[in-house]
């Protein structure tokens, strides 16, 4: 039985299978300096918990699929744990056992380290947007029947959600040709703007995607420092500037270990 210990009114989920990457720790640091949201990781592995705002849930693939069955009441495919992106919009039912009591819920990546998500997630924001930030890595929903039911609207590029959830390949429905097509086609409020440090996988150093809409610069560095991320870059006129994120996604590359206080 989930013994809920909730301190918070948001909290976020995080559905990992398999080995966790080297850098778990710099997650885990992380979510300890945001102390005003709960998290949750359903994973297979076992891992440190020692964060008192992290709970772990031990579940393989398979009982996972067998719970977003029994919630959705459908038939569905979640053969390969990357075919969860397509199922996270709807974390709220498959998961309302341990989500039910929160205002907020939302999801997140292993693959980011978070930096201090109150300065970018204002009360202001949690008023006016049902939905917060517009990819996959890390969103926020708030928690009502309404909302978490919108993935059966029309607007999705990819037709019914139920093809979506039966067939074994990738749609990456929870990001822009998936819910939030619908969030626009439906008029309903999403804060879509990008204020996280997106990394591009295809380059060895670090640098923005293109979607991100933001300049690269040939001397730039990302940082965590004190519960923050930074880029700190120097611009074509040779000024020496810092920018914060409210994470970084580094998507799922290989990182040194390393620890930081």
């Amino acid at each position: 039985m989930y013994e809920s210990k909730q301190k918070n009114d948001k909290c976020i989920v995080c559905v990992y299978f398999g080995n966790v990457p080297n850098y778990y720790d710099l997650w885990l640091k992380s979510v300890h300096y945001n102390k005003e949201y709960d998290f949750v990781l359903i994973t297979d592995s076992i891992v440190p918990m020692s964060e008192k705002n992290l709970t772990v849930i031990n579940m393989d693939l398979t009982s996972f699929e067998k719970l977003a069955r029994k919630k959705l009441s459908m038939k569905l495919s979640i053969s390969y744990a990357y075919k969860l992106c397509d199922f996270k919009p709807v974390y709220g039912i498959i998961l309302e056992d341990y989500l039910s009591d929160y205002k907020y819920w939302g999801y997140c990546d292993l693959d980011i380290i978070l930096g201090d998500l109150n300065k970018f997630i204002t009360e202001e924001m949690l008023e006016k947007y049902d939905k917060i930030f517009p990819l996959g890595h890390f969103a926020l929903y708030r928690n009502t029947p309404e909302v978490n039911n919108r993935y059966k609207l029309k607007g999705s590029v990819f037709g019914d959600y139920e093809d979506v959830f039966n067939k074994n390949k990738i749609f990456v429905f929870d990001e822009g040709y998936g819910i939030n097509s619908i969030y626009k086609e439906n008029g309903f409020p999403i804060f879509d703007d990008y204020v996280m440090a997106d990394i591009a996988s295809r380059h060895k150093r670090l640098k923005l995607t293109k979607n991100s809409k933001m300049q690269n610069y040939m001397y730039q560095m990302f940082y965590w420092d004190n519960g923050k991320i930074f880029r700190a870059y120097i611009d074509e006129e040779n000024n020496l500037s810092a920018e914060e994120f409210a994470y970084i996604h580094i998507k799922r590359r290989r990182m040194q270990p390393c620890e930081f206080d």
